[in-house]
């Protein structure tokens, strides 16, 4: 039994060996419960690195890299189950060293990366705010779990919900300063770039998120990470705080085509929702609309636009939660184009708000998240 052993730690040591090159990085893994045979793949961002198979309990890749940069490695589905599963780590041109358990991948242990070793430490300061952030979102459950399963939305929601809600952005603000404080003592590090890609948030304008990235060192500019930041911020906000909205094609209840912009009234806030008849979980925010139609119709005008294609559902569904405040539903124009067109959409419910000027005024503003932004807007 022992000499079999010692074939096994030999056959284990060189297969590690095989992984070793003269320069550039090395990341020798070694998942338990993965079977020989497995598909590995690398990836920096979309970009497909390197692949290999599970071999002897390990599996390899070896090359160069002329920045450090958070790759994904995915572990491609295994015989009897279903899918995969992927970590991340910060590649370098050093030997990388990875030990864990297919059961969870979340306790990896790695070592060799002096840029993951410095991401690990960020947080591990940082979870304790995470922690209290998750409490926040069960406190919130808990205020309107009333309101999703006891018969709708009642007015005893609001008040707690709002309290909360205040907790949640005042953490939210604690955390965006945490990562800013990260940058401002690692500037040049390639890690920054990571730690500020997760304070992008539609929370911000393009304005704000700009004027951050100043912390960053222009050092970084050159970095294929950095451009991709560039690009992802150029994405996001398109239609981010303080950006026009996007017009697109109508249909009222009376057959009437036209725009969403003719329902916009001028000098006064107004949101947009976007649901459907299909959709659940846009109708059971119905009674927390129409409550806020009644507190800040005056003052604030809800343009519900349906996404159905069949104009019957829509008439059913309305004629089923009786919403009354505006109704209209989306159609496509003559390119094909539609509301899910305008705005991006991957699905439903989705909600902005739009200031008097047409100016987006906050994305996903629902529940208590809205009720604490009409507070602020209206003065109440």
């Amino acid at each position: 039994m022992r000499m079999k052993h010692i074939a096994i730690g030999v056959a284990c040591l060189l297969s590690m060996a095989a992984c070793k090159s003269e320069a550039g990085y090395k990341i020798t893994a070694r998942i338990a419960g993965v079977e020989d045979g497995v598909a590995v793949v690398l990836r920096n961002g979309m970009e497909k690195v390197d692949s290999t198979v599970v071999k002897d309990g390990i599996f390899c890749f070896e090359g160069q890299t002329a920045e450090p940069f958070q790759a994904e490695i995915s572990i491609e589905k295994r015989d009897g189950q279903w899918g995969g599963k992927a970590f991340d780590l910060f590649v370098e041109n050093s030997d990388i060293r990875v030990d864990g358990d297919w059961k969870d991948l979340s306790e990896l242990q790695i070592a060799g990366s002096q840029s993951e070793d410095l991401y690990k430490t960020f947080e591990k300061q940082i979870d304790p705010l995470y922690e209290k952030r998750n409490e926040l979102q069960a406190k919130m459950w808990g205020v309107y779990t009333g309101y999703l399963y006891e018969g709708g939305f009642s007015e005893k929601c609001i008040a707690p919900g709002i309290e909360v809600e205040k907790e949640s952005e005042a953490l939210e603000e604690r955390i965006v300063e945490c990562r800013l404080d990260f940058i401002k003592v690692h500037p040049d590090s390639p890690v920054a770039l990571k730690v500020f890609a997760d304070v992008l948030s539609d929370k911000y304008s393009e304005e704000q998120i700009r004027e951050w990235m100043k912390l960053l060192s222009p050092a970084l500019k050159s970095l294929k990470g950095y451009q991709a930041l560039e690009s992802r911020i150029a994405e996001r906000y398109k239609l981010g705080k303080g950006k026009p909205y996007v017009d697109f094609k109508v249909v009222d209840m009376n057959g009437k085509e036209g725009m969403f912009s003719d329902y916009v009234k001028p000098g006064q806030y107004n949101m947009l929702e976007v649901w459907a008849s299909w959709c659940g979980h846009c109708r059971v925010e119905i009674p927390h609309l129409k409550m806020v139609q009644e507190k800040y119709g005056d003052r604030f005008n809800i343009i519900a636009v349906s996404w159905d294609k069949e104009d019957a559902e829509w008439r059913k569904a309305m004629e089923e939660d009786q919403p009354g405040y505006l109704q209209l539903r989306a159609v496509k124009d003559g390119k094909g184009n539609d509301v899910g067109t305008a705005y991006g959409l991957h699905g439903i419910p989705f909600s902005l708000v739009i200031d008097g000027e047409g100016k987006i005024v906050q994305k996903e503003a629902r529940a208590a998240a809205l009720d604490l932004l009409l507070e602020t807007l209206c003065g109440e």
